[in-house]
């Protein structure tokens, strides 16, 4: 992981992790526009991301569906997302993904990953949770208590996501 321009609010999530650079530079510079080259040996991926990633590479069927927005329930990481969230408190004020809103719970943005075309963000419902969209009036998917993984193409457009 390389970061630049104003500091990641996740970087203190690293603790223990030995191939993490972190080079803060001015806002707005971005080094890889000038001739700099960055040699690391090994990066990896954080342990709880990785994770992530495998369980998006396996083929499960999606616990709820609303329009494109596949909703993945993720038992085995139930406790380290718990966790997660009630260590950074990051996302208390937005718990939107792209045209979708979580109430009753909280997105992990900090956690988000793409393969292809597909984004990736975990949640956490503390009891019960529904996810809305202006797209999906008459759609809500309605969330037990547990951690999820939400999962939607990549919109092509501003204009349309769903």
């Amino acid at each position: 992981m390389i970061f630049w321009g104003h500091k990641r609010i996740c970087s203190h999530n690293v603790e223990g992790e030995k191939n993490i650079i972190e080079q803060t530079f001015l806002p707005g510079y971005n080094p890889f526009t000038r001739e700099i080259i960055v040699a690391a040996d090994s990066i990896s991926p954080l342990p709880l991301r990785a994770k992530l990633v495998q369980i998006a590479c396996d083929e499960v069927s999606p616990a709820f569906t609303q329009g494109n927005l596949n909703i993945y329930k993720l038992e085995s990481l139930e406790d380290e997302l718990r966790q997660e969230d009630n260590c950074h408190n990051v996302a208390r004020d937005k718990k939107s993904f792209l045209n979708h809103t979580l109430l009753g719970g909280d997105v992990l943005p900090h956690l988000r990953f793409r393969l292809g075309n597909i984004l990736y963000m975990p949640a956490v419902v503390r009891d019960r949770g529904i996810v809305v969209s202006p797209d999906h009036v008459w759609e809500p998917a309605f969330l037990q208590s547990g951690a999820y993984l939400f999962a939607h193409p990549e919109p092509v457009s501003d204009l349309k996501i769903d």
